[in-house]
């Protein structure tokens, strides 16, 4: 239940306490109806007045009650989603990329189901059940056999509801699989805006998505339509069988002298409170249905958030990487490569365009089998797995991420850091200039607007020796640097004590020389 999993336990039971008070309306009006019947029939005038302040209290605390269970409810639902969505983000995050292609749909459309089908419904469920155990309760007091007629009626949509279980769960099923399908289309195409409105085709392009939107818009129809009559449905066998036939019997027994014309009215108005609890119940019961896949992904991804990250991989003297092989699209690209890297060593990496430089290096950080392997792998004389090695490199792409957060969190990513250290490291990469304009707390957006991609590279480059990894993996760092700018960053490289395999494209011969090994990847394609 996640209502109770990841509530507070004391406000829960805060919120179950204060939602049986407000249950017990439906017990209430039952015995106004049942006393003024009774009043009305025995010609009790002189009880009028005392009753009347009786039910006028009891129904200002009723509201009291109902009002702050509103209030606790609502702050419930939303702390739940507060944690649910962090802890969600956090197992994306700890997932491969690649994995992650219907994360954005997950947390937008599917996790408000999963609030409204759910988190709410389960709320309900709970008022439901106290409703229902108030109202059998005392209409059990007032008359059992009547009580047990209009039970057992109210029973009868219990039955109906299990024809419609399967269908509406496989409904649900669809409609999730074409909601991931859409989302991801539309994804690829809102990232190729560009290319769309260099040649003016939106419309185009958006026509390519209406197949997309017409099956999803099918699949929701026909699961919200195979809902609707659903409970239309047990609607109408509820009504039959809670309520017209147990009334007639009660009209005979009273006919019968065996029970009292306000008891029945009494039962009757608690009718409601069996049927209604009944009925959001099985509704309930197949929102619940519609969240069941919903529920198990949440479930995988608040997994996936609690795992530990084994203690990192240290690197004391030497790596050495054989048999290295890389693929692109089930292409082999370069064979058998070898990587002797010694700490403080710096290792060049040249090749053509296209010839699995930036593959070879994604391999070393991704362990992705898709894209190459590594036979034998020796960390200071021991043999590791290739799906442990990652966490020995830091990375410092062509392509810079940022986030949209502080300039302080780019760089260290909520790592513990003095700040002195990264004052020194801006400075050795010329990013001394944007903390003292910016400051540490300037927020960059999502795409790096502000900032020229020489800057979003450097940005990028000191998160990775910040980041005191053994071993730095840099991936044509100066493609979007000035000749200035990428000798004083080559400079403090090379005469660091650093350790770093480099991809260079674009280099002069005398580069090669401060270099203690160079990779020509065309000797092994």
């Amino acid at each position: 239940m996640i209502t109770y999993k990841y509530s507070s336990k004391l406000k829960f039971m805060l919120i179950a306490l204060l939602g049986t008070i407000k249950s017990s309306e439906y017990v209430i009006l039952a015995y106004i109806v049942g006393t003024l019947t009774n009043i009305a029939t025995n010609h009790q005038l002189g009880r009028l007045p005392g009753f009347i302040a009786f039910v006028i209290c009891t129904f200002v605390l009723l509201l009291l009650a109902e009002l702050i269970y509103n209030s606790l409810r609502a702050g419930e639902v939303r702390s739940i989603n507060v944690f649910l969505r962090r802890k969600i983000l956090q197992g994306m995050l700890g997932r491969p990329g690649n994995e992650n292609r219907e994360s954005l749909g997950f947390l937008t459309n599917d996790f408000k189901l999963l609030e409204t089908n759910r988190i709410d419904a389960e709320f309900d469920a709970i008022l439901a059940v106290s409703t229902l155990t108030l109202a059998l309760s005392y209409a059990l007091y007032s008359n059992w056999i009547l009580t047990v007629v209009f039970f057992a009626g109210s029973m009868i949509p219990v039955l109906a509801s299990n024809l419609f279980q399967k269908p509406i769960q496989s409904a649900s099923e669809k409609w999730t699989e074409a909601n991931a399908s859409y989302v991801g289309q539309v994804k690829n195409f809102i990232d190729a805006s560009d290319c769309v409105r260099l040649y003016d085709r939106a419309e185009q392009v958006a026509c390519k998505n209406e197949p997309g939107i017409r099956h999803l818009e099918e699949a929701l129809r026909r699961m919200n339509l195979l809902n609707n009559n659903a409970n239309s449905c047990i609607n109408v066998i509820a009504n039959v069988g809670t309520f017209v036939l147990p009334f007639l019997l009660g009209i005979y027994l009273v006919l019968r002298g065996q029970t009292t014309l306000g008891a029945l009215f009494s039962i009757v108005q608690l009718s409601n409170a069996f049927v209604n609890p009944i009925l959001i119940l099985l509704q309930e019961r197949n929102n619940f249905s519609t969240t069941r896949p919903i529920v198990e992904k949440v479930s995988q991804f608040l997994k996936d958030a609690e795992k530990k990250n084994p203690d990192g991989l240290v690197m004391h003297d030497e790596l050495s990487l054989d048999g290295i092989s890389v693929s692109r699209n089930g292409r082999n690209l370069l064979e058998n490569i070898r990587i002797d890297i010694i700490r403080g060593k710096k290792i060049a990496v040249t090749g053509p365009s296209g010839s699995g430089k930036s593959t070879l290096m994604k391999l070393l950080v991704s362990d992705d089998e898709s894209i190459g392997r590594i036979d034998n792998i020796i960390l200071d004389g021991k043999p590791v797995d290739a799906a442990d090695i990652s966490s020995l490199f830091a990375y410092s792409s062509q392509y810079p991420v940022v986030l949209a957060d502080t300039l302080w969190f780019n760089l260290t990513l909520g790592r513990k850091i003095g700040k002195q250290r990264v004052m020194d490291v801006c400075k050795s990469l010329d990013l001394d200039d944007i903390v003292r304009e910016k400051g540490f707390d300037y927020v960059l957006s999502a795409d790096g607007t502000g900032l020229s991609g020489g800057q979003l590279a450097r940005i990028e480059l000191a998160r990775a020796v910040l980041s005191e990894r053994p071993i730095l993996l840099l991936d044509e760092i100066n493609a979007s640097l000035d000749s200035r700018t990428d000798m004083d960053i080559h400079h403090y490289l090379w005469n660091s004590n650093l350790t770093f395999i480099e991809i260079i494209h674009h280099y002069r011969k005398e580069d090669l020389k401060n270099y203690d090994a160079v990779i020509d990847v065309s000797d092994y394609s």
